[in-house]
């Protein structure tokens, strides 16, 4: 019997092939019959091989059998996970809302960003990220929208209006901080770049670069400090 074979069981997830032959063997040995699989070479002159080649060319001139009804698990898994990832696809891309994240992230994915983290990271570390794939920050200028603030000016320069990408890439009183962010994003990510293009890139090592920035001006984009 060959190593296959040898292996099935009631309890193997068995193509429908397998199963009858799994089940021819079962009724066999109920009559006393026992069954033996070997290999044979092929067009060695043995009779049974003969007759077995004979009946499977002649198996090709017979019309094409009706789908069968009786499908096991294995032959239903790929088709229904296919069609369950299209239509999470569709559902998607059809959501009335987060055009920032689907701009950024088009494809979708069956594992989250934080799988590819390999280092122990904070969870500040992974609440700074989200916020910023998402686009759903508590910078001023998404307060002022939903009137938790009274201006949406940056809380740092006091000028121009406080969005993630000013935080991270313009902010002048960020700017000495920015210097080594820079000079990492610039190894990492095609000139020229912006934060959507950066978050796009999804690379872990980037977003390490852009929390370790946070850290360093102390500012926290994952929390209201205006509402604690």
């Amino acid at each position: 019997m060959t190593t296959k074979m040898r292996g099935l069981g009631p309890s193997s997830k068995l193509t429908k092939i397998e199963a009858t032959i799994l089940n021819r063997i079962y009724t066999l040995k109920t009559l006393g019959t026992r069954v033996i699989f070997c290999w044979v070479r092929g067009h060695s002159r043995i009779m049974g091989n003969h007759a077995a080649d004979t009946q499977a060319n002649g198996a090709l001139t017979l019309p094409d059998s009706p789908p069968s009804p009786d499908f096991p698990q294995t032959d239903l898994k790929r088709p229904i996970g296919a069609k369950m990832k299209n239509q999470w696809v569709e559902d998607f891309h059809a959501y009335n809302g987060g055009e920032t994240y689907k701009q950024r992230f088009p494809r979708t994915h069956l594992q989250p960003w934080f799988k590819q983290v390999t280092e122990n990271m904070p969870k500040t570390f992974y609440r700074t990220v989200t916020r910023l794939r998402s686009g759903h920050s508590c910078c001023n200028s998404n307060l002022y929208r939903m009137h938790l603030v009274e201006s949406p000016a940056c809380r740092a320069c006091g000028q121009l209006e406080e969005t993630n990408e000013h935080i991270v890439l313009e902010c002048p009183e960020y700017s000495q901080a920015r210097v080594s962010l820079l000079r990492g994003l610039q190894k990492m990510i095609l000139n020229p770049f912006n934060l959507d293009s950066i978050m796009a890139a999804d690379n872990v090592k980037v977003n390490v670069l852009i929390f370790n920035f946070t850290q360093t001006i102390n500012i926290r984009i994952y929390i209201n400090v205006n509402y604690k």
